[in-house]
Formats: structure tokens, C-alpha cells, sequence
């Protein structure tokens, strides 16, 4: 099949204002319960980015020589979901937040593991699988992966600063897959604060899919913030139904691309 998925724009973005990248957790609610917007723009509405070089720094942990993901990894079956991406991904980098109802929580990460593996399959777009399941994070066992000392996604998070607010050190894979996983320390709730909408509004500006392992949809603001930097959500759940189900893809009902993955 042909994508007619482009890279990264190289035109210049005219320089914003700065941002002072303070923590600010919750921020997705009113007092009254519902939902508040967010104070950027949404990532697909923003200008195109400068070109990566000159913008996002990504230092690549190299994988160990014998490294290779979880055997029981199938990419195969996201094929079909993969498709889809390839042709929502004509204006630059497509996001999918990855979710589960009820006891599918445990195959969330396989699911976005695989969706990853199968979009690199081509050895074309630049591909990151980032761990934002910070309570429950499992994207580091399943790919086999270990993040640097100090540098698991949420340990990034909280360490950015004005002097790197664009640097992110990742583990390369693959030559077009990278993985950003949590470490032995990490920090629960970084998901709720600014800097995971601005790190995501950044790595955007270097990768053609980002696959984001996110929250299950019983924890309904982490996912308010996961849907604030997607543009399609997949949504693991049982091959009979669930009965979440409705709710969950009311969490997520203006997304460009919407679906249920049954397991």
C-alpha cells in the first residue's frame, strides 16, 4: 500500500512567546466538573513546526545487540489500524492514545506495542512508542527496554527546564522506532500537568506516529488529558462487550479516528 504520510514540514515557525513550563495539575476541570479547555492550542491546529534540527534535540539510547521485543507481540494484527494511521497522517504527525475498559487493562500496552512494531514495519516514518500509563506502566517489559538512570518519560518531565525544553533521550529500537518508557523512578500524575501537553506538542515537531500507551478509562481525567494531545484513540476491550464501553468512547468522540480493539 501506498501512505501518503509527508515528514515534518522544514519551513521556519515564527517564534511564539515564552512559556513558563509550571506543573498545574488538574487542569482539565472546572469547579463544576466540566471540562476545561486547554490553554494551547490543539497540536494539529498549531502552525507547522521548524524543522526537528533546529528544534526538538532526541539523543538515541542504543538497544542492546541480542535485543528483541516480547515473543508474544503479534504487529501482524494491527495491520488494518496501521492503514487507517497511514492516511490520517497526510499533515504531519499522528498521534494515537492507546486505552482499555475493565479487566483489558493488562493488554492495553500489548496492543500499543504492536500498533508501533507494525507502523515500523515499512522502515519509513519515524516512529515513537511512549509509556503515559504512569501508574500501571508496562511498554519497558514488553519492548524489552531500559531506559538511562533518571531519564524515564515522567522522570523527563519533571527535569525540564528553559535550557532543554525540547531534548528528550529515547532507546532506539529500530532505525525508525524508538521507545521513550518509565525507569525504576517515576513520578504518578505527570499527566495531569502542562509540561506532558507541551512535551507532546514537541516530540510531534520530530515523529510521523507517535503511539502513546495511555490510562485505562477508569481513571476519566488522566484520559480528559490524553485526549487533549491525541488525534485517535483505540480502545481495548473484551471480544463480548463491556459495559464501560459507551462511556469510554464518549471520552473520546471528536477524535479524527475512533475504534474498538477487541482481544
Amino acid at each position: 500500500m501506498t501512505s501518503g504520510y509527508s515528514y515534518v514540514s522544514q519551513r521556519p515557525e515564527p517564534p511564539g512567546p515564552a512559556r513558563s513550563p509550571v506543573d498545574t495539575p488538574p487542569y482539565y476541570q472546572q469547579l463544576d466538573g466540566r471540562p476545561r479547555q486547554s490553554q494551547q492550542p490543539k497540536p494539529t491546529q498549531r502552525p507547522v513546526s521548524t524543522h526537528p534540527a533546529d528544534r526538538t534535540r532526541i539523543t538515541k539510547h542504543p538497544i542492546r545487540s541480542d535485543w528483541a521485543p516480547d515473543p508474544s507481540l503479534e504487529p501482524h494484527a494491527r495491520r488494518a489500524l496501521c492503514d487507517e494511521m497511514l492516511l490520517l497522517a497526510v499533515d504531519g504527525c499522528f498521534v494515537l492514545g492507546v486505552t482499555a475498559v475493565g479487566e483489558t487493562r493488562a493488554q492495553k500496552s500489548r496492543v500499543a506495542a504492536e500498533v508501533a512494531l507494525a507502523l515500523a514495519e515499512s522502515a519509513h516514518p519515524r516512529v515513537l512508542l511512549l509509556e503515559a500509563d504512569f501508574q500501571w506502566p508496562d511498554v519497558h517489559r514488553l519492548m524489552g527496554v531500559d531506559m538511562p538512570m533518571s531519564m524515564g518519560f515522567s522522570q523527563q518531565l519533571r527535569g525540564r527546564s528553559p535550557a532543554k525544553a525540547d531534548a528528550w533521550t529515547v532507546v532506539e529500537c529500530l532505525p525508525t522506532l524508538h521507545v521513550l518508557a518509565e525507569g525504576i523512578m517515576r513520578s504518578p500524575g505527570m499527566i495531569l500537568s502542562v509540561r506532558f501537553e507541551e512535551a507532546l506538542t514537541s516530540l510531534r515537531t520530530y515523529y510521523d506516529f507517535i503511539v502513546l500507551n495511555g490510562p485505562d478509562t477508569s481513571a476519566v481525567v488522566e484520559c480528559r488529558a490524553m485526549n487533549n494531545v491525541t488525534d485517535g484513540a483505540a480502545i481495548v476491550a473484551p471480544a463480548e462487550g463491556h459495559v464501560e464501553l459507551p462511556g469510554a468512547r464518549d471520552l473520546f468522540a471528536e477524535q479524527r479516528l475512533s475504534t474498538i480493539v477487541r482481544v
